[in-house]
């Protein structure tokens, strides 16, 4: 080193640069501005440039990271749905102790333990309502001579006389400990014909005989009713 110079080390704020966009800075605080927290300039730049080739980093971009919190967002909603959607459903589930039905599914609706409702059932402490049956009328509207009544197809018949007429039964129902009713309407035409029923009827009229039957171009209405002992009761209903 040649002799007779003297060097000097510049104190830290006199070690200045000046930007071309931003203006002057003294160099020190320009770096230590730089720092985030504890870590270094250079420490942040390898979190954006590769260290060895100097390459920008595969980044993801601030959309990148808000489309990655919405589904993540839209995941958990979707979980916490699921969750509640079956405590729900584990509460809507319905048990019906000794009825036909024990349960009910109130997410799917599935009925379990359909108990067997063929032949006899034993209704002690249960409550029926009445059950209304409608049916179609069986019409015959030129009835003479033997008129059968099918029961199996109906029990709502309608005759319109059109000579002599003789009314019998088929099929009637196996019945036990049961009543069954059925109703014919009989209909002259402008000649009033003789009306002749089945056997085994007790009519509940006075005296007990049968009511006549219609008169032309009138309609009376018959009520039967049978236990299945093979006696029928009769009885007259409406009238023109």
């Amino acid at each position: 080193m040649a002799t007779g110079y003297a060097f000097t080390r510049p104190d830290a704020d006199q070690v200045k640069f000046t930007s071309a966009k931003t203006g002057e800075h003294v160099l020190e605080d320009y770096l230590q501005a730089a720092e985030l927290g504890d870590r270094t300039l250079a420490e942040l730049l390898a979190d954006v440039f590769n260290p060895t080739t100097g390459e920008l980093l595969d980044l993801a971009t601030p959309t990148q990271i808000t489309q990655s919190f919405d589904n993540a967002a839209a995941a958990l909603a979707s979980q916490q749905a699921a969750a509640l959607s079956a405590a729900e459903a584990a509460a809507s589930a319905v048990s019906i102790a000794g009825g036909p039905v024990t349960s009910v599914n109130g997410a799917t609706g599935e009925v379990t333990g359909i108990a067997d409702l063929t032949g006899a059932q034993e209704l002690s402490n249960k409550k029926l309502r009445a059950v209304y049956v409608v049916g179609k009328s069986v019409v015959n509207a030129v009835a003479t001579g033997t008129v059968t009544l099918d029961l199996s197809t109906s029990s709502d018949f309608s005759l319109t006389l059109s000579g002599d007429t003789t009314v019998v039964l088929n099929n009637l129902p196996a019945l036990s400990n049961e009543n069954y009713a059925f109703i014919v309407k009989v209909t002259q035409g402008g000649t009033a014909r003789t009306l002749t029923w089945f056997g085994s009827i007790t009519w509940l009229t006075v005296g007990g005989t049968a009511p006549a039957a219609p008169a032309a171009s009138k309609t009376i209405e018959y009520i039967f009713t049978t236990d299945g002992s093979g006696v029928f009761f009769g009885r007259k209903g409406a009238a023109t």
